[in-house]
């Protein structure tokens, strides 16, 4: 055993502390505590989980022998000065070291046995259907606007992956206007098909997207204040956020983040 040269600089005037998990009589500790003397530490303090017997014997190199810390030295026993003590006043470890060790080791049992299945994820309340605008409505073949198929993508990947939903998308001109605006028709699992505005959607997106473990932030809202996540749906049917986003989205599933 020997200390690494590339610590030299590192260990001289410092105090190391050696780490171990047993310690019988000290021979190992002893050693690495002469070789970090040696090699300049101005104190080594050695701590262990636990110890066998209760004395300790400490080792001195007798006078006259040398060694060089950062090489193998062929150096035995009889060059050592040794010194019985005691090992401590209590002999084991504490009571506080006894249960975070039985704590990791029943989390190992755990780890180690098999697991059920996840359950599938609870229902969400929802309200009751509400009337569908006038309008001429046509499918949503093509998004008009990156906030879209930002929120289309995540949909997409929940179906798929996460939350066993339908959805599908629309654009309607209302009766009277000119201006087409985004129909989001969403069935949550064992519940009727529901339509939401695309605030309406981001909302009830995010709500399933706590519900599973993953983190999304709908795309900023028109004029730049962040669109408000909530667990639930908020009805706001006067809302037209169809105007484009004042900041780049990810344009793909990819890029949502997961914990």
């Amino acid at each position: 055993m020997r200390v690494n040269p590339a610590y030299k600089k590192k260990i001289a005037g410092k105090t190391v502390i050696v780490f171990d998990d047993l310690t019988t009589e000290g021979k190992s500790l002893e050693w690495a505590r002469i070789l970090l003397s040696e090699a300049g530490a101005a104190r080594v303090i050695a701590l262990t989980i636990g110890k066998y017997p209760s004395r300790h014997t400490v080792y001195q190199l007798r006078p006259g022998v040398t060694i060089d810390p950062f090489t193998t030295n062929d150096i035995t026993l009889a060059h050592f000065q040794t010194t019985a003590g005691p090992g401590g006043a209590e002999e084991g470890p504490s009571v506080v070291l006894t249960t975070a060790m039985e704590h990791f080791a029943a989390a190992a049992e755990v780890a180690s046995e098999p697991q059920a299945p996840e359950a599938a994820p609870a229902r969400m309340a929802h309200p009751a259907p509400r009337p569908v605008p006038a309008g001429i409505r046509s499918p949503m073949t093509a998004y008009k606007i990156a906030r879209q198929r930002y929120l289309a993508d995540m949909l997409t990947h929940l179906q798929q992956h996460a939350y066993p939903l339908v959805w599908r998308g629309e654009y309607l001109i209302p009766s009277g206007e000119a201006t087409t605006t985004a129909l989001w028709w969403i069935a949550l699992p064992g519940q009727v098909e529901q339509w939401y505005d695309t605030s309406e959607a981001e909302r009830l997106v995010s709500g399933i997207c706590l519900a599973v473990g993953i983190i999304w932030e709908p795309v900023a809202a028109p004029g730049g204040a962040p669109s408000s996540p909530k667990p639930s749906p908020v009805w706001n049917s006067g809302d037209r956020p169809e105007e484009p986003a004042r900041r780049p989205p990810f344009l793909s599933a990819p890029g949502l983040r997961t914990p």
